[in-house]
């Protein structure tokens, strides 16, 4: 198992460092510790949020947790 550790953005700036570094035929699938792109999320990109759709079995999975973590109570 190749490990390694690069300060990287997921972003059109970056696509080439990316494709340089990893390159699929040797990186099929890469596991991240943290999210690859940038947070909070630009503004210049928000619009896109419309797009995004949970699918049943995490919308589950998610009421399953408030549940058991917060008792069905209020939170932030």
């Amino acid at each position: 198992i190749d490990t390694v550790a690069y300060q990287l953005n997921y972003d059109e700036y970056s696509i080439d460092q990316w494709n340089r570094l990893f390159p699929f035929v040797r990186y099929p699938v890469i596991a991240l510790k943290d999210a690859p792109a940038s947070f909070p999320m630009e503004a210049r990109y928000r619009s896109l949020q419309k797009y995004m759709t949970w699918s049943e079995n995490i919308i589950n999975e998610v009421q399953q947790h408030q549940k058991n973590l917060f008792n069905n109570e209020s939170y932030i």
